[in-house]
């Protein structure tokens, strides 16, 4: 049995709209391939290239694109001259590939590896790392151990669910679907409530480390126009009324 290719789904099939052999020729010639294999009239190219030149002249397009602009004198200047071979060599060894498919001396290997090593080992080196390596109360980011509190009760799989489908399972800042984290507006791991939480990616999440206070304010003014939510002082009105009581 030859194999034909596959079978039309409307082949001998009463009741179907059929295109008729005119509507087909109209289709392929306004079809975005029809042009693919055949062979344009001189008239189309000539005119295509006189539109290209038109527009490539231009200053305009040439501030939109950043080119230079070369006046008639400097491109003859450059169409007549080449450059000799002392020239070309010097070219290949100042281009960033001169030394691909070349060989490096042993001497200038052991030299390169003298140089790594007492830039990285030296003892002035590992004193600077050491000081800049700082963990703990010495850390110039540490914030008196936040990271070690626990969350509050309310702070479970339920809340979270709720936080990321409020905000339409997209991350707040890049608005992209990625695996969130619900993170706390104001670093109050004990304040688990809507108003104090909000979606965001892994990525956009590390981001919130820096700058805290901007960001509390970015949240809610963001939730605010949003959802409604109040804030006062970067303070959540709900929580000002629940204290009083």
């Amino acid at each position: 049995m030859s194999k034909k290719g596959s079978i039309p789904w409307n082949k001998n099939k009463k009741g179907i709209f059929h295109h008729s052999l005119e509507s087909r020729k109209k289709m392929s010639l306004h079809n975005a391939h029809a042009n693919l294999g055949r062979k344009q009239p001189k008239e189309e190219i000539e005119r295509r290239n006189k539109s290209l030149k038109i527009a490539f002249n231009k200053p305009e397009y040439h501030v939109k694109k950043k080119l230079y602009i070369c006046s008639e004198e400097t491109k003859k200047k450059l169409r007549q001259y080449k450059p000799t071979e002392e020239c070309k060599r010097n070219i290949s060894l100042h281009n960033g590939r001169g030394m691909l498919n070349q060989k490096v001396p042993e001497e200038r290997k052991k030299l390169i590896s003298k140089n790594v090593k007492i830039a990285m080992w030296s003892p002035e080196v590992r004193v600077k790392t050491l000081l800049h390596n700082k963990s703990g109360g010495e850390a110039p980011g540490w914030k008196g151990g936040l990271s070690f509190e626990p969350y509050d009760e309310n702070f479970n799989y339920s809340f979270k669910k709720r936080i990321k489908l409020r905000d339409n399972n997209i991350c707040q800042i890049c608005y992209q679907n990625k695996i969130l984290n619900v993170h706390h507006i104001d670093y109050n791991k004990q304040l688990t409530i809507e108003e104090n939480c909000i979606s965001l990616c892994q990525k956009c999440h590390a981001k919130t480390n820096w700058n805290r206070h901007s960001w509390v304010q970015f949240f809610q003014d963001l939730l605010n126009k949003k959802y409604g939510y109040e804030y006062d002082n970067n303070k959540i009105v709900i929580t000002l009324k629940n204290e009083n009581l």
